[in-house]
């Protein structure tokens, strides 16, 4: 129990604080293993059980998720949801944690120039990304609408626009700050996230990259939103107002996207179109994984699972790359799905990449991962506080791609160590006992004086 001294000046409390706090809980939704049993299968299995016609309406042949596809994704999704079971019930090594109250916190300055260190690297490639932009304004201004178009004017440089990414470890890091520096956000943070908050919009209407801004905003959850240690109700239900968020945020995109320049014409309503293009996403990237599961040898070359490495310039032209059959993959989403909805699922991406045996040890692989990022992060250790608020995009965006191999977030799985080793050097290890002043209030004084003190 904290015990209260007055001090010399009977000017403040002493409250002395234990040096260690309970591991944090998170809510269903932030943990790995319950949001894929009580989310993502029930979704997939509902995308599996869509008529024919459904998937006619989107331009694909029909339904191509048989029982045997089916099973394959079940497969996937159990391995890697009891695997993320696993490793936290298991139970935990002593591993060093890290944060105000635990064994080692990081030195705020220390904390805040590697903070800003990151945000900068960040802003000088949205610079150099936007860079055409900014020279031809009113070039940009007119193509406002035509994402596809405007997207082709960026200086698109391999290996160094791609570091627009690394925002997503920025507002990790300054949704930890409290947390790892006991340093709350100042106006100037809040007013420097504002503005990196605007350049990302920017991105997201502007150049139709609709994906810069869930990459953000997920981490802000995780962080900012997942602990459960007091339940409430709204953070309990927090991913129906997530999916109402989003179909909004959807909808509004959209509308410039393609409604009003190719859709506000045939006779369907905005909301009738927004609802079943945003669901479409998800059940036909569904679908061509099913299609390119059944349709093509087994190439066992992780194009899917390390994509980020045949994006690289001058790798895709290696002799191994043929093996892709890049014309036959796209003459079958020609004749049998729709070219505009060309995501081809992360779910199957192991399966079609290495085979149903190796594709299931790839899911349990990825569930140990998860599951041993998820426990450090809830006991305060400090690579899986940096790192697991990321990742867990690749497990909200399963359905639709295989997100954790992909050349987007390859930046944030380089910096994640670079920036988890800089922190490590500015760790300093917490008193065993830690004194926090508090200002006495009005009454608390006149309480003090009657007893003499």
């Amino acid at each position: 129990m904290p015990r209260e001294n007055a001090d010399k000046g009977n000017r403040a409390i002493c409250i002395m604080t234990p040096a260690y706090h309970e591991p944090m809980s998170l809510y269903w939704w932030a943990r790995p293993h319950a949001f894929t049993f009580a989310f993502m299968t029930p979704l997939f299995l509902i995308c599996a059980a869509l008529p024919d016609d459904m998937f006619v309406n989107w331009k694909h042949a029909q339904n191509f998720m048989d029982a045997e596809v089916v099973a394959l994704g079940l497969l996937g999704l159990s391995a890697f949801g009891l695997s993320a079971w696993l490793v936290p019930a298991v139970g935990r090594r002593r591993y060093r944690s890290y944060g105000t109250g635990k064994r080692y916190y990081i030195e705020p300055g220390y904390y805040r120039a590697t903070l800003y260190s990151v945000l900068g690297i960040c802003l000088a490639a949205y610079v150099l990304l936007f860079a055409p932009a900014i020279m031809s304004p009113g070039r940009t201004l007119a193509m406002i609408g035509r994402g596809t178009e405007i997207r082709e004017t960026l200086n698109q440089t391999p290996g160094i626009t791609s570091l627009v990414n690394v925002g997503a470890i920025y507002v990790t890091l300054l949704l930890l700050q409290p947390r790892l520096t006991g340093l709350g956000l100042s106006r100037f943070d809040r007013i420097v996230c504002g503005v990196f908050l605007a350049i990302v919009a920017m991105r997201v209407f502007l150049w139709s990259e609709r994906a810069a801004l869930v990459e953000v905003v997920i981490p802000v959850a995780i962080v900012g939103l997942s602990d459960a240690r007091r339940p409430r109700l709204v953070m309990v239900m927090f991913p129906i107002f997530a999916m109402i968020a989003l179909l909004v945020f959807f909808g509004v995109t959209e509308y410039f996207r393609s409604w009003s320049a190719h859709y506000s014409e045939t006779g369907i309503s905005l909301t009738e179109f927004v609802t079943t293009r945003l669901f479409g996403y998800y059940a036909t990237a569904l679908n061509n994984g099913a299609v390119i599961t059944t349709s093509f040898e087994t190439p066992y070359v992780p194009y899917s699972l390390a994509q980020w490495f045949f994006a690289f310039p001058g790798v895709s032209d290696l002799s191994i790359s043929a093996g892709w059959d890049v014309e036959r993959r796209a003459a079958t989403f020609f004749n049998y799905t729709n070219p505009e909805f060309n995501n081809p699922s992360g779910l199957f991406a192991p399966f079609y990449d290495v085979g149903p045996w190796a594709g299931t040890v790839v899911w349990v692989a990825l569930g140990l991962m998860t599951g041993r990022l998820y426990a450090g992060f809830v006991s305060g250790q400090l690579l899986p506080l940096i790192l697991y608020p990321s990742w867990m995009t690749g497990l909200y965006e399963v359905l639709r791609v295989f997100y954790w191999g992909s050349s987007r977030y390859f930046p944030v799985l380089v910096f994640v160590p670079i920036v988890y080793w800089v922190l490590a050097r500015g760790a300093v290890r917490t008193p065993a006992r830690r004194r926090v002043r508090l200002v006495r209030t009005p009454i608390q004084q006149g309480l003090s004086q009657r007893s003499g003190h």
